[in-house]
């Protein structure tokens, strides 16, 4: 293989990993991986984020070290799960949202706060928010999800997914459904164990699956996977390592053509059963286009050099990679503007008066 063709394999590689950084600015170590890697991008939790003004700094930090603009993604869904507080608006969890809708069926506080997020999101250079939470709340001993879900009826979470996927694409800013299948009945928390869903295939497709062929109808453009076990689809692996589930149900028989997205590859439920760098390209094998490793560099560098093995062994085909690099080259031409990178070292205008206005509004109807 000559190094032409060797450096080609690289910069493909970077790109199908999103990162976790460790602070509030990028330190040497992670520009170097960064600029070596060509990552496709970054995801952002509460560590990095101490201001707006150093969020958008951070932001443009990885505009610049980047020569194909970068994915910046978050998990701002509201209530427990929030990465940014005061002064960016404080909403509560989407459970506010699925009682309101229960009792008038009126989805307009749904619309305005997703439209209110997506705003702010975008204000600091985050183009991806890991949002709506599409699992049905079925189960309640469920420990991680509960008042993240909208509700336990599936046609009323499909209803304000929908209207939550319309309000981002308003926006220009990406969502993403998650956790395909559908993690709302697990009785454990994927981050600490791998979870098992004994649902029929019958009861996934009624009620798991519905708001999922909702937001598939809506051309949602990415979708996460769940690190959990469901029998009646794969007796051997977990959705994120599932051709069956990722190749059969959700691209051939449910018909999705966007980005399908991981759930960060080092929560317990993979990393206690599999290497994390053998994970990452079993994931990719499976029909996941773009893998996240949050936390650990030495992970993220392992799993980089595995998978640039594995395209060069052909142990992942260059069409699965061809595939993936196309979903994701049409969501970066979609949703990440040149301008948006240009307008973020300009100051920025933060406090929001009228979203906090509205976020109180929701709070007074109560949650679930």
């Amino acid at each position: 293989m000559s190094a032409k063709e060797l450096e080609k394999i690289k910069k493909a590689a970077g790109q199908l990993f999103l990162m976790g950084l460790a602070g509030p600015s990028i330190s040497a170590q992670e520009k170097k991986i960064i600029s070596e890697f060509q990552i496709g991008g970054a995801i952002y939790f509460a560590r990095n984020v101490e201001s707006p003004a150093q969020v958008r700094s951070l932001s443009y930090e990885l505009y610049q070290a980047l020569e194909v603009l970068p994915l910046i993604g978050i998990d701002q869904e509201g209530g427990r799960v929030a990465r940014l507080h005061q002064p960016f608006t404080e909403f509560p969890g989407n459970d506010y949202l699925g009682k309101h809708y229960k009792k008038s069926k009126d989805a307009k506080l749904a619309r305005l706060q997703a439209a209110a997020m997506a705003v702010e999101l975008k204000s600091v250079g985050i183009n991806l928010n890991f949002t709506p939470v599409v699992d049905v709340h079925s189960n309640p001993n469920n420990p991680i999800i509960g008042p993240r879900a909208f509700c336990s009826d599936p046609k009323n979470v499909a209803a304000l997914a929908k209207i939550t996927i319309q309000e981002y694409k308003k926006q220009s800013v990406v969502c993403c459904a998650k956790h395909f299948p559908g993690h709302g009945d697990t009785d454990v928390d994927s981050h600490l164990t791998l979870p098992l869903i004994r649902a029929s295939q019958k009861v996934l497709e009624e009620r798991e699956l519905l708001p999922f062929k909702t937001c598939i109808s809506e051309s949602v453009p990415t979708i996460m996977t769940a690190h959990i076990m469901f029998p009646a689809l794969d007796r051997k692996y977990p959705a994120t390592l599932s051709k069956k589930i990722l190749q059969g149900l959700l691209r051939e028989k449910m018909g999705y053509k966007g980005l399908i997205i991981s759930d960060d590859m080092e929560m317990k439920a993979i990393a206690e059963n599999w290497s994390i760098p053998q994970a990452c390209v079993m994931a990719l094998q499976a029909g996941v286009d773009l893998v996240l490793v949050c936390k650990s560099l030495e992970e993220l560098s392992a799993s980089y050099d595995a998978v640039v093995k594995a395209i060069e062994s052909k142990k992942l085909s260059q069409e699965r990679v061809s595939q993936a690099l196309r979903r994701i080259s049409r969501l970066k031409t979609r949703y990440v503007k040149k301008s948006r990178f240009s307008a973020l070292h300009r100051p920025g205008k933060y406090g929001w008066d009228r979203h906090q206005r509205l976020a109180e509004k929701i709070k007074s109807l109560g949650g679930s």
